[in-house]
């Protein structure tokens, strides 16, 4: 397990480097695995059925890798919440943390 060390004044920095991270990687993975698939690459019966098993594991089985990145794009966001339950330990109010997230990311920030 990883250990992050923050203080009062590193708090909000972090808390908007995971959730931006994390909504981004979750945004980028929907949108890509979309077209995710593996190609037939022979006329013959076996490249028809390992097509099927390579897509489905790519992004159709319960362990696909698209949703063990996504898993992993959600707990880059719960450590930005963790954070910010943290951050308000300090002090920071929702409108501190909410304009931290504005001021680091405007373009992305969405409430």
């Amino acid at each position: 397990m990883q250990t992050i060390e923050y203080n009062r004044d590193t708090i909000l920095l972090l808390y908007t480097a995971f959730l931006d991270e994390g909504l981004s990687l979750r945004r980028d993975i929907s949108e890509l695995s979309k077209d995710l698939y593996m190609p037939q690459l022979g006329g013959d019966p076996v490249s028809s059925d390992a097509r099927d098993a390579f897509t489905h594991k790519l992004r159709g089985a319960p362990d696909s890798i698209v949703k063990r990145s996504l898993e992993h794009a959600d707990n880059l966001i719960q450590t930005a919440h963790a954070l910010k339950e943290v951050a308000k330990t300090y002090g920071y109010t929702e409108e501190h943390i909410e304009a931290s997230f504005k001021s680091i990311l405007p373009g992305l920030y969405k409430p």
